[in-house]
């Protein structure tokens, strides 16, 4: 067994291993009727203590003892998340080099610090973040980059940050009203939507709702998490939005009981169709 694992550490490449390492753990189970019966049997996102690893693994960011955090683990060398890089950049290049981001349910800027050395010849480069009230109270007291703004309410940054890009990384799946969410995306001026790291059920209609356990390792928590069928959230974007490219957001997947093909993780930037009314 010691030599299969020698094995595999030397010839799996790094970032993969690394992958597995925090993935390996973390179960999906169930099929829920609704959110309510899945969140009965959860802890929730808002436990205090998940509040304070991640809060803890920031502050050795902003100190400089690592380059980024996800999920509370530290990353002690710059891994740009490249495909969401690239749409970012994009974007901003189509907006005279500015990038104003929302970037919904981005915990302490996880997204922004594994990125910003992608970012940093921006003319113009504001990041907001929509997060939970103890988040925002705690974004709030760190010493964070003048860039990094924290907002409590979704529609209140949309309007008052005019951003030209919402970024939803990761985040989709764990909403109780994801479709609210988007609809007031769909809505708002933002000329750009970026969806990274997003379960999908391919060529489907349907939206299951299971369970996500979380190991101790990161953060013990149990919570529910959507898994939206592809043709479903393709039919709500496409008439307001023009998908300008896809990807596959990481190399592995998920297998569901009662799931013929597995679910895997997708990302997709959409462009504001031009004929398209804005307005909050």
């Amino acid at each position: 067994m010691e030599t299969v694992k020698r094995i595999f550490r030397e010839y799996v490449p790094p970032v993969l291993l690394r992958w597995w390492r925090e993935r390996n753990g973390v179960r999906y189970a169930g099929n829920f009727p609704d959110w309510k019966s899945a969140e009965q049997m959860g802890s929730g996102y808002q436990a205090a203590d998940i509040l304070e690893k991640v809060a803890d693994a920031t502050r050795q960011v902003l100190a400089g003892n690592a380059v980024f955090e996800r999920d509370s683990r530290l990353f002690f060398q710059e891994e740009p998340n490249y495909p969401l890089a690239a749409c970012l950049l994009l974007a901003a290049a189509r907006e005279e080099g500015k990038l104003r981001v929302v970037d919904f349910g981005g915990s302490l800027g996880s997204v922004f610090f594994q990125n910003r050395c992608m970012l940093a010849e921006l003319k113009e480069l504001v990041w907001n973040i929509v997060e939970q009230p103890h988040f925002v109270d705690c974004g709030k007291r760190l010493p964070m980059p003048e860039c990094i703004r924290f907002h409590r309410d979704f529609r209140t940054a949309l309007s008052e940050c005019r951003p030209n890009v919402i970024l939803f990384s990761s985040v989709l799946q764990y909403l109780p009203d994801y479709h609210e969410i988007l609809q007031q995306a769909i809505a708002s001026q933002a000329a750009w939507l970026l969806i990274d790291r997003t379960p999908l059920i391919s060529g489907s209609d349907r939206c299951r709702i299971a369970l996500q356990t979380v190991p101790a390792s990161l953060y013990a928590a149990r919570y529910p998490v959507h898994f939206i069928g592809e043709r479903r959230l393709m039919r709500e974007l496409e008439p307001e939005f023009e998908l300008v490219t896809r990807f596959e957001s990481y190399p592995f997947s998920i297998r569901l009981r009662g799931e013929k093909e597995p679910i895997r993780y997708h990302g997709f930037l959409w462009q504001r169709r031009k004929h398209a009314c804005r307005g909050v």
